[in-house]
């Protein structure tokens, strides 16, 4: 599996700011409601699940590749990453998750992957907002109101019922992350590789639903691309970071037409074969 089957939201925030607190108080709701939530956290300095002197730890450390943990009441399984000192991507965590178990994944951090997140902001803490350059923050949870009229939802700290509501509203019109458009964008950018339009890492592609537009990431290669690894962009407005660097000609040529459901942009090489 290259992308998850399953949706993922993201809640980002400052370091302290109380997302795991938050979290602890609205998984119990979305149990309640009915959803079975998975949770995936990015840990920013090293950890252990096991201890040393233990026989899985010095099995591990001897150099198995993974190592997997079980008894009666759960299960631990433990990788080593492809890249040692690099963070892992979303998408390779996403794929140890038992998806059919699943109709939530729960992302603590990763913000500056390319997914719907929701931020966290509080006035104790003085960290600027993220929404403003992050077109993949969907709402914000915070303790005061938003600077002007153009901003996501704002959503009450001190009210999990409320985000529950959104969070079921949202998953009801939305997608998962492997959506039908982000899957045909893959099936046409490697149709031009196959077509001899472009060559593995050259060449892009993007198509257009609302006022967003998905498209492939600088540096993508058309064979092992995931789905998941497409950034979204705002059709007006700074494309993020990682998106390819034709984004504004793709941009250029949305903002030239009217909007269709869903148009589609590519740029190829010159000159094209």
């Amino acid at each position: 599996m290259r992308f998850s089957r399953t949706p993922v939201i993201g809640l980002v925030a400052a370091s302290g700011t109380g997302k795991t607190t938050l979290l602890k108080k609205l998984l119990p709701i979305l149990r309640q409601r009915g959803l079975r939530p998975g949770y995936l956290k990015h840990a920013h300095h090293h950890f252990e699940i096991d201890q040393p002197g233990k026989d899985s730890y010095e099995i591990r450390e001897a150099g198995a590749e993974q190592v997997l943990l079980a008894s009666s009441a759960r299960w631990a399984l433990q990788g080593r990453l492809r890249v040692p000192g690099e963070d892992p991507p979303l998408s390779e965590m996403l794929e140890h998750f038992e998806h059919d178990r699943l109709d939530l994944i729960l992302v603590e951090g990763f913000k500056f992957a390319s997914f719907p997140k929701i931020e966290l902001h509080r006035t104790t803490f003085d960290r600027p907002l993220l929404y403003p350059q992050d077109p993949d923050i969907i709402a914000v949870i915070a303790d005061h109101s938003l600077p002007g009229d153009r901003h996501p939802p704002l959503l009450p700290p001190e009210d999990p019922e409320a985000i529950a509501d959104f969070l079921l509203a949202y998953l009801s019109s939305t997608p998962p992350l492997g959506s039908r458009l982000r899957a045909e964008i893959l099936h046409y950018y490697r149709q031009l590789r196959v077509y001899g339009c472009n060559d593995s890492h050259s060449g892009n592609a993007s198509a257009r639903a609302g006022e967003t537009f998905w498209i492939t990431p600088t540096g993508g290669g058309a064979e092992s691309l995931a789905a998941c690894e497409l950034v979204r962009c705002p059709v007006a407005g700074d494309c993020p970071p990682g998106a390819s660097l034709d984004a504004p000609l793709h941009q250029a040529v949305y903002r030239r037409n009217p909007p269709r459901a869903p148009c589609c942009t590519v740029t190829v090489p010159t000159p094209w074969p």
